[in-house]
This record gives C-alpha cells, sequence and structure tokens, in this order.
C-alpha cells in the first residue's frame, strides 16, 4: 500500500512496464530495468561515475561512439526483423518495434537478444573473446530455446517455428 501510494502519480513508459509481465528469468529481467532506466554499467556510466576506463570509452561492439545504452540496440537485430528508428526516443522505439514485429512473444524476443547481446560485449571485455554475429546469434538461439520451457505448449511452439524460420 505504501508503494502504491507514493508511485500513485507516477506514469512510468510502457515497455518498462512490459519487462515484469514477461517470462523471461529475472536476471533478464532485472538487467531489461537497468537498460530501460540507463542504468546499465556501460562505459558511458562508469566515466560519469568517475572511474577510469581503459583504453577508451569506445563501444566494443561497434568501436564508433562512446559506449551507451542505445548502442544495444543498433546490432544484429536484422536478423530477426526487428527495425529501430534511432531518430526516435529509446521506448518509441520498442513501441513502433513492436507493431511491426511479425514473431510471437515479442517483449521475450528483444529481451533475450539484448541480453545475449550483453554477454557477448562482456566476453570481449572480460575474456578478450572478439564479438561476432554467431557468437551473438547462438547465445540467442539457446536462451530462447531454454525460456521456451517457461511458455505455455502453443507459445512454445509458435517460438520455435518463428525461431526455425530465421
Amino acid at each position: 500500500k505504501y508503494y502504491e501510494y507514493t508511485f500513485r502519480d507516477v506514469d512510468f513508459p510502457r515497455p518498462l512496464k512490459w519487462i515484469w509481465r514477461t517470462q523471461c528469468t529475472p536476471k533478464i529481467k532485472v538487467f531489461a530495468w537497468l537498460m530501460g532506466v540507463d542504468r546499465l554499467n556501460t562505459r558511458n556510466m562508469l566515466r560519469r561515475r568517475n572511474f577510469n576506463v581503459q583504453p577508451n570509452h569506445n563501444c566494443v561492439l561497434c568501436r564508433r561512439n562512446t559506449e551507451e545504452t542505445r548502442c544495444h540496440l543498433n546490432a544484429c537485430w536484422g536478423k530477426l526483423h526487428i527495425q529501430w528508428l534511432p531518430s526516435l526516443s529509446f521506448f518509441d522505439m520498442i513501441m513502433v518495434a513492436r507493431s511491426n514485429f511479425q514473431g510471437p512473444k515479442f517483449t521475450e524476443v528483444i529481451l533475450i537478444a539484448a541480453w545475449a547481446l550483453w554477454r557477448v560485449r562482456n566476453a570481449k571485455i572480460f575474456d578478450g573473446i572478439n564479438p561476432t554475429f554467431s557468437a551473438w546469434w547462438h547465445l540467442f538461439r539457446e536462451d530462447l530455446t531454454l525460456h521456451t520451457n517457461r511458455f505455455s505448449q502453443q507459445d512454445r511452439h509458435e517460438t520455435m517455428n518463428w525461431l526455425s524460420t530465421l
């Protein structure tokens, strides 16, 4: 009751509300929440907290810009037939992508794909493993397949059929 009273006038973006309704594991939900509120420990976030990030602040995936949460929305998504529109805000991009998505379980798909991308990024930073599309694709397929055990029989069947068409 106190929580409801305290936050009664706060209007969270709809995509943030979707996170908690997914059938993803809690670690992916927390990761997605941190991504949604721009609190992931990206190089940009660490720089803002006065951490010395070596050798630079560039994204290890795209190597172009300072690493930010939005960097993780610029790679690998075409394979899933999800197009991001960088001219829109973060949450508007998600709303547009959801309305255009033709597969099942949109929220689970984007959260698991982002999680796989984060894992590829971390493998580069902590283990020195170069990021590749095939590494991301393997992690995504593996995680999504495991997550289908949390879905209903029909959703599992639709998701596996959709995944096999990619």
